[in-house]
């Protein structure tokens, strides 16, 4: 006898540890659930600085399976997060030039 199907597979969740909010700098952006670290944070971290999942969810106290939900959302999204990627990296620049530190402008002027 097979089991009773509880729920069709259509109706469950595709990533149950992540979230969509509106940024009110970059629009809508994908997270873990009930924290502040974005997609696009663990992406940074395990691709651009070589960290290990293990080390991911520990210092962001996560769970593997939370860090693995992001990288997941990610290659099915990737055009999108590499896109907000692309512009938050090009709002942070423009941030810089157009505000230089108080130390720098010391450093500058004397």
């Amino acid at each position: 006898m097979l089991p009773k199907i509880l729920s069709p597979v259509s109706e469950l969740p595709i990533y149950p540890y992540i979230e969509l909010y509106e940024s009110k700098l970059f629009g809508v952006r994908a997270r873990i659930a009930n924290r502040n670290v974005t997609v696009a944070n663990i992406v940074h971290w395990y691709y651009n600085e070589g960290e290990r999942i293990e080390n991911i969810a520990l210092d962001y106290d996560l769970s593997i399976a939370q860090v693995h939900m992001a990288l997941a959302y990610y290659h099915d999204h990737r055009t999108e997060i590499d896109t907000q990627i692309a512009n938050e990296k090009a709002w942070a620049e423009k941030a810089v030039l157009s505000h230089p530190s108080m130390l720098k402008q010391a450093l500058i002027h004397g």
